[in-house]
């Protein structure tokens, strides 16, 4: 229990510039993708199946991603 108080502590030092600037998360998105990409890659290469589940969670994703632009 200790251990998650913690964490919650550091999070929230996180300067608020970081958090909302565009560049900023233009770019997290960028690297997040890129990383994504990879680990989709590294699991194909173990089980085929796996493309289905990638390409529903994608979708959701892409839902929640319009639904926060709209509002």
């Amino acid at each position: 229990m200790s251990a998650n108080k913690k964490k919650k502590k550091t999070l929230s030092k996180v300067p608020v510039p970081f958090q909302k600037g565009s560049k900023w998360q233009e770019l997290a998105n960028f690297i997040s993708r890129k990383n994504r990409e990879i680990s989709i890659i590294k699991d194909f290469e173990k089980d085929p199946y796996l493309k289905k589940i990638h390409s529903q969670r994608d979708k959701i994703f892409a839902k929640e991603f319009s639904q926060k632009k709209t509002h």
